[in-house]
């Protein structure tokens, strides 16, 4: 376990040399193309946005809607765990962050090759489940691979350590030179260009989604103020407009439910 823990240390030390790195070879940009969010006066929503654990798969565990674990102990550990935020949007631009403070060691690591660790973020339709690598998804991960639905585009983005702060940008604003667009920024800094979206997910409500695997992650949709300032001005998830906005089919039933749990017993089955 020791061992383990110098890994993933080891790994995270890596990680962030890497990104100074690049911040020191890196040419001059063009000008940000995303400009400050306007004055609206449009009403906003009034539901808070919260990681919803009725849209999520059964190894996710949520607290205080924001706070992300999984279950992590053995078999587990190989599993991604995923979920949905309760507020999707469909129309304008809004930003969300996400933040690792916690990775879990795994003492079944196959290889250097293969992280213990995973962070998947992005965005998803209700179409289907919460996982990346589905038609209804778009998002990155820490390796900076761009998840396009069923593809993935290597090196899209920058690598982020597993302590980094990670935004993304949604941009769904008709005429702009980004519509239809998404974007991840690192410590408040640009580290991809903005992505189209797929083609299937045009004009569809967008709900953040994150995946996580031996990790415990923390959302910030807009209950707090931003972890890290932006080059622009930008509006938080929670702060949307109910115009722009969509709440989840997918919530807690009202009144009694049932349970059902499947019971198996060794060499005599279920």
């Amino acid at each position: 376990e020791d061992a383990e823990m110098k890994d993933d240390e080891a790994e995270s030390k890596e990680a962030e040399s890497e990104e100074k790195k690049e911040e020191e070879k890196e040419p001059e940009k063009p000008k940000e193309l995303e400009l400050d969010a306007e004055e609206d006066s449009r009403a906003k929503i009034t539901e808070p946005v919260f990681c919803n654990e009725y849209d999520s798969t059964l190894n996710a565990c949520v607290s205080e809607g924001q706070m992300l674990t999984g279950l992590s102990y053995e078999g587990f550990g190989h599993l991604n765990a995923g979920i949905r935020a309760n507020q999707g949007v469909k129309s304008g631009r809004y930003y969300f962050e996400i933040k690792c403070i916690e990775t879990v060691n795994n003492h079944h690591r196959q290889s250097r090759s293969v992280p213990t660790t995973v962070i998947n973020v992005g965005f998803s339709t209700l179409e289907g489940d919460c996982l990346f690598g589905q038609a209804h998804t778009v998002g990155f991960n820490q390796e900076g691979d761009f998840l396009n639905g069923t593809k993935s585009a290597r090196g899209k983005a920058k690598k982020f350590s597993l302590n980094s702060s990670v935004g993304i940008l949604l941009n769904l604003v008709e005429g702009h030179e980004n519509f239809n667009t998404i974007s991840m920024f690192r410590e408040g800094i640009r580290c991809s260009e903005p992505m189209k979206i797929p083609e299937e997910l045009a004009g569809k409500t967008l709900y953040p989604t994150v995946n996580y695997k031996n990790a415990a992650v923390i959302c910030n949709f807009g209950a707090m103020p931003l972890w890290k300032e932006l080059p622009f001005k930008v509006t938080q998830i929670a702060h949307a407009a109910a115009e722009d906005a969509e709440t989840s089919s997918f919530l807690r039933p009202a009144g009694k439910c049932e349970v059902v749990l499947p019971v198996g017993l060794p060499e005599k089955g279920g």
